[in-house]
């Protein structure tokens, strides 16, 4: 930020900021809120600097997920500009690793089968951090999972000991000198430790007054958490035990439509989230609700859990039947693509609002101090491992973390060498790119 301004616009209070190199200036006119949202950790969270969530206004939210001009960026619309060249080697550094006071992992593609001897070993690593007294926070664009039933998978299905770290231990003391149950605690508990998509959701619709969405997801995490938000006059494609409800599954027709949409009348917004068994039925009903909206000059907003392409299941086995797909990683379709598939409904295509990694609303809450219901977390003492480029990687940069990639999950090592080499537009800047890359985080050494 090269110099700001306020001044009346309107009524209502403006920031002018002015970012650049040389003649190359950008000049933009947005709203305190945004402003603030923007500034890095050392300034974004001193007296006049610090604002409420319930003081932002949904718009507000929604232009703040888009990354915050760079002086990278006014180049890069230069078409002359010539594209730096990545030569360092992403080499694992453990001394600097080390230096770290806060870990923040992502799930799925870091966190291995508990059975297997590698999933062990990245547990063991994880539980050594934690002996060392550095804080381990887990987040993820899974929206199927509450923060608490995260934080019971982490802790019973995996061995992850989140409660034994120091950070933690107030938390527990207060949960047992009030006599809470295990489900309580771990309630408590999951508060500090771990992040879900299906939360930041929640905490979205809550602050932008969105109280009955049409919901599109599978399992109960994601209505669990609009329900503890004071959001309960929903209509979700499954039911209160998290099954699909039989309209739901049944063919594209008028009739099918016109029945989903005669129960819920008032749908003030579209919710995605991830849905094994997702209709063209679930789709077609979606894009009326807006397309209708549209019409009558009130439009509603998709949010997505996350805007992630896709995700793995799996791997093949090393003897399958079809030999040249063997030990090859089985790959399904996103919440991003879901969303999308949505969105092209409608002419001209709409965008969603993404409250999953690495939007500035999941940033808010990890950053946010802990009276203010976020993690206060210190970017610049954190390190994000995570196996995705496009939300992991990403969120790190844009919060000013350094990063690890593990080659464990979405991005293979072929994709990172395109990725690194490629001269395309999308990846002329370092958005995306990580600190260090290591196969698993098995890898990493004692």
């Amino acid at each position: 930020w090269v110099k700001t301004v306020t001044h009346s616009e309107d009524g209502e209070t403006r920031v002018v900021t002015a970012l650049g190199k040389g003649f190359d200036v950008r000049v933009q006119r947005v709203t305190i809120q945004k402003a603030c949202m923007r500034l890095t950790a050392e300034y974004g969270w001193g007296g006049a600097f610090a604002i409420k969530l319930q003081d932002i206004k949904a718009e507000q939210i929604e232009d703040a997920q888009e990354p915050p001009e760079t002086v990278e960026n006014v180049y890069h619309d230069d078409e002359s500009y010539s594209p730096r060249k990545y030569k360092r080697s992403f080499c694992f550094d453990r001394e600097q690793f080390d230096e770290a006071e806060t870990y923040i992992f992502a799930f799925n593609g870091v966190i291995m089968n508990p059975e297997t001897a590698q999933g062990q070993k990245i547990v063991s690593h994880i539980n050594k951090l934690i002996a060392l007294k550095k804080r381990v926070v887990f987040v993820t664009n899974d929206s199927t999972m509450s923060r608490k039933s995260f934080y019971e998978r982490i802790t019973k299905k995996y061995g992850v000991q989140l409660q034994e770290s120091e950070c933690m231990q107030d938390t527990m003391s207060r949960c047992s000198r009030s006599g809470f149950s295990d489900v309580e605690s771990s309630q408590e508990l999951s508060k500090e430790s771990v992040v879900t998509s299906s939360f930041t959701c929640a905490w979205f619709l809550k602050s932008a007054g969105i109280r009955r969405p049409f919901v599109i997801g599978y399992g109960t995490g994601l209505l669990d958490e609009l329900e503890a938000a004071g959001i309960s006059d929903y209509y979700a494609t499954v039911d209160s035990d998290g099954a699909h409800k039989l309209e739901c599954l049944k063919p594209v027709t008028a009739q099918n439509i016109l029945d989903i949409i005669r129960e819920a009348p008032d749908v003030d917004a579209i919710v995605v989230g991830w849905d094994h068994q997702l209709t063209a039925l679930t789709i077609a009903v979606a894009a009326q609700y807006m397309r209708w909206s549209m019409e009558l000059g009130k439009s509603i907003p998709i949010i997505a859990c996350s805007m992630d392409i896709g995700g793995i299941l799996g791997r093949t086995p090393k003897d399958y039947e079809v030999p040249h797909f063997a030990d090859r990683k089985v790959r399904t379709l996103g919440i991003g693509t879901m969303a999308r598939a949505i969105c092209n409904c409608l002419k001209p295509p709409v965008e969603a609002i993404n409250v999953g990694k690495p939007s500035q609303l999941f940033l808010e809450h990890l950053r946010r101090p802990l009276d203010d219901g976020g993690l206060e977390i210190d970017f610049a003492t954190a390190v994000m491992v995570g196996d995705n480029l496009d939300s992991d990687v990403k969120l790190a940069n844009l919060a000013g973390m350094r990063s690890l990639l593990v080659l464990s999950g979405v991005t293979s090592r072929e994709q990172f060498d395109r990725h690194v080499s490629s001269r395309s537009p999308d990846h002329r800047n370092s958005t995306s790119m990580p600190t260090w890359v290591v196969e698993s985080f098995a890898d990493i050494g004692a």
